[in-house]
């Protein structure tokens, strides 16, 4: 007989799709080449970051790109409704994408190279008035 542990309640649980799937998501951003130039690469947000809904931040050619990683369309659209006006890293908002057992990773990935596109495709409509965070 197999001991499998199994999370006690709902909210655990969720945690544990929740941290599965940021843990598929960084692999497919990380490992499914070919990438477009103008990713530079991803990395796990902050303590902080999280706080204020900030799963990943994403480096590109022209600013950094905070992402949220939701496990339904329900809860991507939560998730706007809750942080739309406080969530932002540099000026931008957090978008959230969407991973779930449902979507393969080539899916996924469209998906969130399509949300990165439309980023920077707003950051230039806007002029380029907002810069990538220096490196210390």
């Amino acid at each position: 007989m197999s001991s499998v542990l199994l999370p006690s309640s709902l909210d655990e649980r969720g945690r544990l799709i929740g941290k599965l799937n940021e843990d598929r998501f960084l692999r497919i951003m990380t490992q499914a080449r070919p990438f477009p130039g103008w990713y530079y690469g991803i990395r796990r947000a902050t303590e902080e970051q999280d706080r204020h809904g900030i799963d990943f931040v994403v480096e590109l050619d022209v600013m950094e790109v905070p992402l949220q990683i939701k496990s339904s369309l329900l809860g991507r659209e939560q998730h706007k409704e809750e942080h739309h006006r406080h969530c932002t890293l540099g000026g931008f908002t957090v978008n959230a994408v969407i991973v779930c057992i449902g979507l393969s990773d080539a899916q996924i990935k469209h998906q969130a190279f399509q949300t990165l596109d439309m980023s920077r495709d707003r950051f230039f409509r806007n002029g380029g008035r907002f810069e990538r965070e220096t490196r210390r």
